[in-house]
């Protein structure tokens, strides 16, 4: 898809363009191969390469803070968007409103500024506002949509405003996985704290995920299948911690954390996701559902 990108580049050359964007690089897991890529700096920037994929056919993939995706060795069959540049956040009254770019920490930090609660669970999380969205991420603290009132996305070239109820979250589950779409902001429907109560929030949440691994991964792996049965659990009592393939290994500290524990490639993260869902399958005979995406 280099080849398309290149082409796509030429008819917006005021927008930024990397024909060698690594994947590796730009995800949590640090695996992937080099893909065509759109750095846009505004929203019509951004509306110019989506309506150019579009009609051109070329499939085009939102990447914020790259968390929660696992992109293959061979790139992006496409052209991947990239949305570091809107980090944009604004306050009115209980209403915090972030662009899909702006990182777990920034929205955290203005919500602690202005005595805000209600997204501390996220305290921690790898993430960005879009991508936190798009799959309804969360703790058993609460998901993200618990906190939405609204979400502004683009779509085939129109800008909708959803409001919660049609946003149909769910567990690890959003109507925006099913159609393709660029996330721009939330509007978080939050509450007054009382002094100190945001930071301490915080800090409490901060301090439950010391106990999860750390390194590279994608997060947890597979949805849990119920609300009272653990991925992790069934993945542990298959005696599959510690478990490689090349350079991924189940973790020994939870078993729903992957590890790139030495070189991995995208291969090796998919061999030993479908050895885990067949293991379990077999022994348990739960079928085990991934909640990443993949790149590819």
């Amino acid at each position: 898809m280099g080849h398309y990108g290149l082409l796509l580049s030429a008819l917006l050359p005021e927008i930024r363009f990397e024909k060698d964007f690594s994947l590796a690089l730009h995800t949590t897991v640090g695996v992937g191969g080099n893909t065509a890529a759109f750095l846009p700096l505004s929203r019509a920037q951004l509306f110019s390469v989506v309506r150019l994929c579009e009609r051109c056919n070329v499939r085009y993939f939102p990447l914020g803070g790259g968390s929660n995706v696992l992109p293959s060795d061979d790139g992006f069959n496409g052209v991947i968007l990239s949305t570091s540049a809107f980090d944009g956040v604004s306050v009115d009254g209980e209403h915090v409103t972030a662009e899909c770019g702006v990182g777990v920490g920034k929205l955290l930090s203005v919500c602690k500024r202005r005595q805000l609660t209600g997204l501390e669970f996220l305290a921690g999380i790898p993430a960005k506002v879009g991508g936190l969205t798009y799959m309804n991420a969360g703790t058993a603290d609460g998901h993200v949509g618990d906190c939405i009132e609204s979400v502004t996305f683009l779509r085939a070239g129109k800008v909708y405003t959803y409001t919660k109820e049609q946003c149909q979250f769910s567990y690890k589950t959003t109507v925006f996985q099913q159609f393709p779409c660029v996330i721009l902001s939330v509007r978080f429907a939050l509450k007054k704290a009382q002094e100190g109560e945001v930071f301490e929030n915080i800090s409490r949440m901060l301090e439950k995920r010391k106990h999860l691994p750390t390194g590279k991964s994608m997060g947890c792996t597979f949805k849990n299948p119920t609300v009272d049965l653990s991925a992790g659990k069934l993945i542990e009592d298959c005696n599959l911690k510690g478990f490689r393939v090349g350079g991924a290994v189940v973790s020994p500290r939870h078993a729903n954390f992957i590890l790139n524990d030495s070189h991995a490639t995208a291969q090796d993260y998919i061999s030993l996701i479908e050895h885990i869902k067949r293991t379990v399958r077999e022994q348990t005979g739960v079928r085990l559902e991934e909640e990443i995406r993949y790149i590819r």
